[in-house]
C-alpha cells in the first residue's frame, strides 16, 4: 500500500532514553495531524508484525471509517482468546457492525465493561443518548455527533487547524458540543487547550469529576513532566472501582505512572498479572515485561526473549529483535542485530 516507508525516522524517533521523546518525535501534534499518518503506522510488515493478516487494511483503509469496522478488523484485534480476555461474547460484532453506534452499543457490551453505572452511561439503546445522559449528553453530545465522528475522513475530522480551541473553550461541553464535532476537536495548539483553567469543570458532571478527577488533575494535566501530570495523589483511587482497581490497578500504580522513568512507571509488580489473562498474559507478557518495556532503547522496550513467541509472528519479532536482545547487542552496535528476514538496506541502518 504505501512504496516508500520511513523506517529509519520510526526508528530514530523510537531510539530515545526517554519513553516520551520515544512517542514524541520533533513535533507531536505534526506527528498525529500529518497527511500520512496511514503511511507512519504501517510499514510493510505491520500487519504480519501485529500478527493479523488484514490488520493494515483494517487501520489502513482509504476510508479509515471502513478501516475501523471492517470485517476482519476483529480476527485482526482477536487472538484466540482475545475477545474472551476482553470479556463480552459479542464484541466483534459490536466492533464491527455496519452502524458505529450499534458498534459501540451492542447489547452485551455493558456486561463486557461490567460496570453498572458505566452501561447506563456508555450503552443506552443509542449511542446519543447512552453518552448524553443529563449533563454529558450536552457536552459530548451535539445533533451531528454521529457525523462528526463517522465523516468520510477521520484524519480530517481530527486534524482541523484549531484542535487547541476546542478542547479549550471556557466550557468543554461548548468545545465538544459545536455543529461540527470536527472543529470541536481541533485547533492550532492542542497543550494550551489540554491546559486551560477549567479543564475539569469542562469534562466533569457532578459525579463524573470525583470518578476522574482527583484535586490536581488539571494540574497534573498541564504540568512540566508528562508523568507527574498523568497522576495526582488520588488518581489511582478515582480510575479504581472495587473491581476495576484489581485489573488495571497494582498498588503501587500511582508510583508506577509517577516514577522518573516511564518504564517503571508502566511497570509495577502486578500489573503484569492485572493485564494478562491466561492467554492474553503470553501475548502481551512475557517473564520480564516490566524490563522489556523499561530499557533504554525501544527496540529493547519492546522485545524480551520470549515476546517473538508470544505474538507469534517471525517478521516483527525478528525485524525488531534479536533472540535476546537484552543480552546479546543495542540497536546501535548491530543493526537489529541483522536478523535473516531482516532488510537492513530498508532501514539505512
Amino acid at each position: 500500500m504505501v512504496d516508500k516507508l520511513q523506517h529509519h525516522k520510526v526508528i530514530s524517533c523510537s531510539n530515545n532514553e526517554n519513553l516520551v521523546e520515544t512517542l514524541c518525535c520533533e513535533n507531536l501534534i505534526e506527528s498525529l495531524c500529518c497527511e500520512n499518518l496511514i503511511e507512519s503506522l504501517c510499514c510493510e510488515n505491520l500487519i504480519e508484525s501485529l500478527c493479523c493478516e488484514n490488520l493494515i487494511e483494517s487501520l489502513c483503509c482509504e476510508n479509515l471509517i471502513e478501516s475501523l469496522c471492517c470485517e476482519n478488523l476483529i480476527e485482526s484485534l482477536c487472538c484466540e482468546n482475545l475477545i474472551e480476555s476482553l470479556c463480552c461474547e459479542n464484541l466483534i460484532e459490536s466492533l464491527c457492525c455496519e452502524n458505529l453506534i450499534e458498534s459501540l452499543c451492542c447489547e452485551n457490551l455493558i456486561e463486557s465493561l461490567c460496570c453498572e453505572n458505566l452501561i447506563e452511561y456508555l450503552c443506552c439503546e443509542n449511542l446519543i443518548e447512552s453518552l448524553c445522559s443529563e449533563n454529558l449528553i450536552e457536552s459530548l453530545c451535539c445533533e451531528n455527533l454521529i457525523e462528526s465522528l463517522c465523516c468520510e475522513n477521520l484524519i480530517e475530522s481530527l486534524c482541523c487547524e484549531n484542535l487547541i480551541e476546542s478542547l479549550c473553550c471556557e466550557n468543554l461541553i461548548e468545545s465538544l458540543c459545536c455543529e461540527n464535532l470536527i472543529e470541536s476537536l481541533c485547533c492550532e495548539n492542542l497543550i494550551e487547550s489540554l491546559c486551560c483553567e477549567n479543564l475539569i469543570e469542562s469534562l466533569c458532571c457532578e459525579n463524573l469529576i470525583e470518578s476522574l478527577c482527583c484535586e490536581n488533575l488539571i494540574e497534573s494535566s498541564c504540568c512540566e513532566n508528562l508523568i507527574e501530570s498523568l497522576c495526582c495523589e488520588n488518581l489511582i483511587e478515582s480510575l479504581c472501582c472495587e473491581n476495576l482497581s484489581e485489573s488495571l490497578c497494582c498498588e503501587n500504580l500511582i508510583e508506577s505512572l509517577c516514577c522518573e522513568n516511564l518504564v517503571e512507571s508502566l511497570c509495577c509488580e502486578n500489573l503484569i498479572e492485572s493485564l494478562c489473562c491466561e492467554n492474553l498474559s503470553e501475548s502481551l507478557c512475557c517473564e520480564n515485561l516490566i524490563e522489556s518495556l523499561c530499557c533504554e532503547n525501544l527496540v529493547e522496550s519492546l522485545c524480551c526473549e520470549n515476546l517473538i513467541e508470544s505474538l507469534g509472528f517471525e517478521n516483527l519479532v525478528e525485524s525488531l529483535c534479536c533472540e535476546n536482545l537484552k543480552k546479546e547487542c543495542m540497536y546501535t552496535e548491530c543493526s537489529l542485530c541483522q536478523v535473516k528476514t531482516l532488510k537492513t538496506s530498508d532501514f539505512d541502518a
